[in-house]
């Protein structure tokens, strides 16, 4: 029996396109998000992926998510480009959405002094890292793989590559300014998500 979200987000979709939905699509993903349990990592090993993360970051627990098909059983991106649904499998990854705006701007401000202003970008890994990150952290999100601080780049992605090795499952995080920002980018997500062909087909 498959176990996801997707008619759930389906019938609030359906709703929308109406024009008679009861809920707002920020209310629909806030509700996904925080209340629903995820559905595709068992307890023990999300609160052990949760708790260090907090430690090794020095955050609170509950600014820590799990997102994506992990936690829906689907992903709103179509990854493959072929207008089908992307559901979890075993070779899906578990992504970790950090939303703490203290540790966002010390991540920011780490880049900002690196790049002495965004005047000398040489310690972005690729021009494509510089571009991403130029135009992703006004809207609130830091890929880790993006920051120009190479220490900072190498603590993030080092702690994630050891976090994946300790799970035997790959695990990646990115950072978000706050709840305002998160919601934002699910949202534009979701509106990705009404485009693919199958799912049109499950709103009408």
């Amino acid at each position: 029996m498959r176990k996801d979200y997707l008619d759930l987000t389906l019938s609030f979709l359906g709703q929308e396109s109406k024009g008679n939905e009861s809920e707002t699509a920020e209310d629909f993903l806030r509700s996904l998000s925080f209340l629903y349990p995820s559905l595709k990592v068992e307890t023990k090993l999300l609160h052990q992926i949760i708790k260090e993360t907090s430690l090794h970051f020095e955050i609170p627990y509950h600014h820590i998510k799990v997102i994506g098909s992990a936690h829906m059983g689907f992903s709103f991106i179509d990854k493959n480009k072929n207008d089908k649904v992307k559901y979890y499998d075993q070779k899906s990854d578990i992504d970790i959405a950090i939303i703490n705006a203290d540790l966002f701007i010390s991540t920011h401000k780490k880049t900002f002094i690196a790049t002495e202003a965004f005047t000398n970008n040489v310690s972005f890994k690729t021009p494509q890292s510089s571009k991403y990150y130029r135009e992703n952290v006004p809207h609130g999100f830091i890929r880790p793989d993006s920051i120009a601080c190479i220490e900072e780049r190498e603590k993030w992605l080092n702690f994630f590559h050891n976090l994946s090795k300790d799970s035997n499952i790959i695990i990646s995080g990115a950072l978000y300014l706050d709840e305002t920002f998160f919601i934002a980018r699910l949202k534009k997500s979701l509106t990705k998500f009404t485009r693919i062909e199958e799912v049109q087909n499950g709103i009408k």
